[in-house]
């Protein structure tokens, strides 16, 4: 056999090599798709002291779902310490929509119909937060484990 021919035998083992594992990643089982989260399962490594100052100065932080998915969320203040008093909502209504904070009104309002829930985001998706060592942590896939 020549040079050429292995190399090109080389080349299609190679590529069916290539197809096939992509084809078993793709193809795992269903149960296992279904349950799969990108990301961590936790939110966190935030200095609480911080994160209060800050919503303290200008009100709820937004922090974007970094994986691209759906799982944006506000974090608020509202206790006299750094090691209590903080929710963290998801930023999307019951119904999908998104939620802003409205300075103006002091409360999340829903950007499709205007609906409003409140300083403390009443109706919307609560993540547990808890601090630890000074650390904000916010569990994202409680309901995932939970439920």
């Amino acid at each position: 056999m020549s040079d050429t021919s292995k190399r090109v035998l080389a080349g299609i083992v190679a590529l069916v090599v290539t197809v096939g594992a992509l084809y078993l990643v793709a193809a795992g089982p269903a149960s296992d798709r279904a349950t799969t989260q990108l990301g961590d399962e936790v939110f966190g490594n935030l200095e609480a002291s911080s994160v209060a100052a800050d919503v303290a100065a200008g009100g709820p932080l937004f922090f974007a779902d970094l994986t691209g998915g759906s799982r944006d969320i506000w974090v608020t203040h509202s206790g006299p310490a750094d090691d209590s008093g903080f929710d963290a909502l998801a930023a999307l209504d019951p119904s999908g929509c998104p939620v802003d904070w409205d300075p103006d009104r002091g409360e999340f309002v829903s950007t499709c119909d205007g609906v409003g829930y409140g300083p403390r985001g009443v109706g919307l998706t609560h993540y547990p937060v808890t601090v630890s060592d000074g650390k904000l942590i916010i569990d994202l896939n409680f309901s995932q484990r939970d439920g």
